[in-house]
Formats: structure tokens, C-alpha cells, sequence
């Protein structure tokens, strides 16, 4: 052996891990990573915010094409919870800009700064859409027990009758004068009796 050769026996377990140097700017694998993360948390936001604005606008549509059967009473609940929709929805709106804001602007977006406002508006899209959802159901309930009151029209029943074939009438009895007896007696033929 000329000493540049190192003899192993057999495989043991492993030595002490030798000095750790100080710790370099993360390569580029724990970046990806990082700006993955990143991208998901504003893609699962997104989403969530997308999903909340499209139930809501459903609900208010749904809720707006049959409010001409709703009474008075039950129109001032499913108002107030269109209202409560609304509001969601430009919350929602509102925080879907401000996530493209962030993403555009920062070199390290973070859906959770306080700066760029997303926490606080999609807070205020989700505590709105519950409210909304809590009017919509009082009203549902509401207008359940709620009996529509009669209606003071009076009604009108058309029947359709089908053309039945016509049977005429039968001719009117003339009285001919020269038929009648002169006697003023009237048989049961009307011809006047031979004498």
C-alpha cells in the first residue's frame, strides 16, 4: 500500500457528521419550494373568494326572479340578505385585487401582510356572506308560516265547450184559421170532427 489507499472493513454504522460551515443563501430548490408555497396559498385564497362571490350573486338571482311571488313582509328579509350578499361580493372583489396587487408589487408576496389588506377584506367577504346566508334563512322560514293573503279579484272560470253537432229546433206551430173548427171545439187531431 503506498498510503494514498484507505482499507474500510466491513460497513459499520455511521460517524459523527463532521462541521457544519455557516449556512449560504438557500439554493434553488428551497426557493421553488418557497415560491410555490406561495403561490398555492394565493391560488387556494382565490379560489375560496371566487367560490363565496359565485354562490352569493346565485343566490341573490335565484331569490330576485321569483320575489314577485313574495309578500310584503317576506320582501324586507330576502332585502336585507341581498344586501348582505352584495356587500360580500365587493369585499370578494375587492380582496381578489388586492391579491394581484400583492403578487405584482412584492418581490415577496405574502397573502397574511397586514399592509396589503387581503386578511381584513376577505374577512369582511366571509363574515357578510354568513350574514346574508343567516337573513336568507329567516326569511325562508319567515315566509313559510307566512300565508299569502286571498286575493281580493274576483275569479274568472273560462270552460271550453266542444262544438257539439247543433240539433234544430223544431218549427213553431202556426194556427191556420181554416183548421179550427167553427164551433169553437177542438179535437185531439185538430181536424175539425164530420157531421
Amino acid at each position: 500500500m503506498d498510503g494514498s489507499e484507505i482499507h474500510q472493513g466491513p460497513a459499520g454504522p455511521p460517524g459523527p457528521a463532521g462541521p457544519v460551515g455557516p449556512a449560504g443563501p438557500p439554493g434553488p430548490a428551497a426557493q421553488s419550494s418557497a415560491t410555490d408555497f406561495t403561490s398555492k396559498s394565493f391560488d387556494f385564497a382565490a379560489d375560496a373568494t371566487k367560490q363565496l362571490i359565485t354562490v352569493a350573486t346565485g343566490v341573490v338571482t335565484a331569490t330576485v326572479i321569483f320575489s314577485k311571488d313574495f309578500n310584503s313582509y317576506g320582501r324586507n328579509w330576502a332585502l336585507a340578505a341581498w344586501i348582505g350578499f352584495s356587500v360580500s361580493v365587493l369585499f370578494g372583489l375587492s380582496a381578489l385585487f388586492s391579491m394581484s396587487g400583492q403578487l405584482a408589487k412584492s418581490k415577496t408576496p405574502d397573502i397574511y401582510a397586514k399592509k396589503s389588506g387581503i386578511r381584513k377584506l376577505s374577512g369582511g367577504q366571509i363574515v357578510t356572506f354568513l350574514i346574508g346566508m343567516g337573513l336568507m334563512v329567516v326569511f325562508g322560514f319567515k315566509a313559510l308560516r307566512t300565508g299569502t293573503p286571498p286575493d281580493p279579484k274576483p275569479l274568472t272560470v273560462n270552460c271550453v265547450v266542444q262544438n257539439q253537432q247543433q240539433v234544430a229546433p223544431p218549427p213553431p206551430v202556426v194556427k191556420n184559421p181554416a183548421s179550427e173548427p167553427k164551433n169553437g171545439r177542438k179535437t185531439k187531431s185538430g181536424v175539425k170532427p164530420a157531421r
